[in-house]
């Protein structure tokens, strides 16, 4: 079975779930059927996410929230661990870490730096 990852919302994308499912329709009715969002069945929409890592996941909810942000289904989460300094807040993933923002922008400039020094060097 042909399976992928999923952003299922009740009308207001700013909180959705994670889901994993063999097309957008079968995501919505997974969703619906399982009462995870109070709306009715015409105003539950999503969108495939292209690059969603599910192979290996089974079909259904994506209940672990990080494991949602790390496989690509959700943006951003809030009210969560970053991995780098453990504060809580808003995060999202970077190269396959859950980072806040401040710490994102660190690595983004590390990186930026590994690369011009070996440019230079």
């Amino acid at each position: 079975m042909n399976k992928r990852g999923y952003f299922i919302h009740g009308g207001d994308p700013s909180g959705g779930f994670a889901v994993v499912a063999p097309s957008l329709q079968e995501a919505r009715r997974i969703v619906y059927q399982a009462g995870e969002i109070e709306a009715d069945w015409i105003d539950i929409a999503g969108w495939w996410c292209r690059d969603a890592k599910v192979g290996d996941l089974p079909i259904g909810v994506v209940e672990d929230l990080r494991t949602g942000l790390v496989r690509g289904m959700y943006q951003y989460l809030e009210d969560f661990e970053c991995d780098a300094c453990g504060e809580i807040g808003f995060v999202c993933k970077y190269n396959g870490q859950v980072l806040c923002m401040s710490c994102k922008r660190e690595k983004k400039k590390e990186k930026q730096n590994e690369r011009s020094n070996q440019k230079s060097g």
